[in-house]
């Protein structure tokens, strides 16, 4: 059986591809630009004359691609898509209603939210990791560890989101956003952003700040406003968590972004594949600060650091707290405060800490490796009637 995997140069490309031959597919990979996320008839032309060249059978890609739905629905063919960003609006296009597509969405609210606009082919499947490209660079959790960092963050500190590019909002507005946004960033676990950005309050932000979006597309105005106060809230976290951090032990910055403070050392962008297993592995502590449209699913970075079999702190979220004990396979925080507390406690605690590390790597190996998830997500598209065989 040959899967045509579209690649778009993402993180976890390796991984998927290498996961797919171990499982005994056939993969060709497939990474060429387009012009327009729906119309682009040389792409389409291309991709499916290499499509039946290559005789393959279906197609895969991470993240959803309207284009590669309709190369599916013209082949008759089944297009598995594995959609671990959001909000991602390429699902508000009208191919994803094609029987064709197979799509498996990694964070549990989105799904739900999705059934909405698609009644069949839907699931709902959590990310993973390559536990054996991990071990391999790393070898076994048994070893010493030698540590670099007392805490670590990997990330961007989401300092130039669309908010604070604007330019002008009339005061009674501008302090509405900052009422959301601050009530936003207390409650850890449930976001109201998009409940609060109501269809009259989104006609009073178009008349000021205006959201670029293909027509094709149906996507409230309001969820576009509230992905935009979702990243401030974001950015706030993190400069806020970061800082109260460093009143506890030396935490480093792993990012691109500029951090403003003078108490973080910054370190740059680590390369995902082998120097980000090295930071996890190698800090007691690694945060993980959720992005805030990531309403409940689980983070890649968190099941990367725990993969690297790092120790993993992070706020609390809905899936992480379904999936892994708290305590005993992570440890979450549900306040800026109890996060100081925990990250006090856990510096001073090794062995403790190093037990929870190691459960928590055993259970993303027993239950989210890339083989694992993608032989659940292979079947469930062969028994909902992909044409593969």
């Amino acid at each position: 059986m040959k899967l045509l995997y579209y690649t778009w140069n993402e993180n976890s490309q390796r991984d998927m591809a290498e996961s797919l031959v171990r499982l005994g597919y056939n993969v060709i990979c497939c990474n060429m630009p387009f012009s327009n996320y729906e119309e682009d008839r040389e792409f389409c032309f291309v991709l499916e004359k290499l499509f039946e060249e290559q005789e393959c059978d279906g197609f895969i890609s991470f993240d959803f691609f309207p284009l590669i739905a309709k190369c599916a629905e013209q082949l008759q063919k089944v297009y598995i898509s594995w959609v671990y960003d959001t909000p991602h609006l390429t699902l508000f296009s009208p191919s994803v209603q094609s029987q064709y597509v197979k799509l498996f969405i990694f964070d549990k609210n989105q799904y739900k939210e999705m059934l909405n606009r698609k009644q069949t082919g839907l699931y709902h499947m959590p990310l993973a990791v390559n536990i054996e490209r991990l071990v391999g660079q790393l070898g076994n959790l048994e070893e010493k560890i030698q540590y670099n960092n007392e805490i670590s963050f990997v990330g961007s500190l989401y300092e130039n989101n669309p908010y604070r590019q604007i330019q002008y909002l009339p005061d009674y507005l501008r302090g509405y956003m900052e009422g959301i946004i601050l009530a936003q960033q207390k409650v850890y676990g449930y976001n109201f952003v998009q409940e609060i950005m109501d269809e009259k309050i989104s006609l009073e932000l178009e008349k000021y700040v205006k959201m670029n979006l293909d027509d094709s597309y149906q996507v409230p105005v309001s969820k576009l406003y509230a992905n935009m106060l979702n990243a401030e809230v974001t950015a706030r976290d993190r400069e806020t968590l970061l800082e109260i951090a460093a009143d506890e032990g030396q935490v480093t910055l792993y990012s691109g972004s500029q951090y403003a403070g003078t108490r973080i050392m910054q370190q740059g962008i680590v390369d995902y594949e082998n120097g980000m297993p090295k930071v996890f592995r190698s800090s007691k502590i690694n945060l993980n600060i959720t992005l805030r449209s990531i309403t409940s699913g689980i983070p890649l970075r968190a099941l990367d650091i725990m993969g690297a079999g790092g120790f993993l702190m992070s706020n609390y979220q809905p899936e992480l707290a379904e999936y892994f004990i708290d305590g005993q396979d992570i440890v979450l925080f549900d306040s800026p405060e109890d996060m100081r507390w925990k990250v006090n406690y856990y510096l001073q605690h090794d062995e403790e800490r190093q037990q929870i590390a190691q459960n928590g790597f055993e259970k993303v190996k027993k239950e989210f490796s890339y083989d694992i998830q993608l032989k659940k997500m292979l079947q469930l598209a062969l028994d909902d009637g992909g044409q593969m065989v």
